[in-house]
């Protein structure tokens, strides 16, 4: 992970208190998945939407300047994956 482990732990403890709510977003956007409203914007993969909807939830972008917290998509996913891991969230 490219990830500081300074930020990482600062990005865990912004998700802790979101997770059951994480949770219940889950079971959203698989009904959106299964169902979509021709209304909304479909769901294509439940858990990448899941990740970023957390990952703009934690407004943890507010807290660094982009130089401070320059990673890719790609980084950032990975990190989220593993905090929903170590938080028992499913992604």
């Amino acid at each position: 992970m490219k990830m500081t482990p300074a930020h990482y732990a600062v990005l865990k403890a912004k998700l802790e208190p979101l997770a059951d709510k994480i949770r219940a977003h889950r079971l959203d956007l698989e009904a959106q998945h299964r169902d979509p409203h021709p209304l909304r914007y479909p769901v294509k993969n439940v858990s990448t939407r899941l990740i970023w909807d957390a990952y703009f939830a934690t407004g943890i972008a507010r807290d660094y300047t982009y130089q401070e917290f320059h990673y890719t998509d790609a980084h950032i996913e990975t990190a989220m994956r593993a905090a929903f891991r170590d938080l028992k969230i499913d992604a």
